[in-house]
């Protein structure tokens, strides 16, 4: 079993759910859907945003920043400290 830090699991989360919409996604519903609080979605949210894989919709909310078929779990296991 694999034994993965809080910010990969939780990281791939977000990364699930956003890859399930089309729409952006508010902040307020991604950490209701991701089961994280809003402060700990904000350290994700940088996280993921400054390595390429999420997108801000001028205040619409998050969005996968490619298609989804253009993220792999390696390079988000990197990124997220996997």
């Amino acid at each position: 079993m694999l034994d993965l830090p809080w910010t990969t699991v939780k990281g791939l989360h977000v990364l699930k759910v956003l890859a399930g919409r089309e729409e952006p996604t508010s902040a307020v519903d991604l950490a209701s859907e991701a089961g994280v609080t809003p402060a700990r979605l904000s350290r994700l949210i940088r996280i993921l945003n400054k390595a390429g894989l999420i997108a801000s919709v001028s205040r619409r909310g998050w969005k996968l920043a490619r298609p989804s078929s253009e993220i792999r779990i390696l390079e988000a296991l990197e990124i997220l400290g996997g």
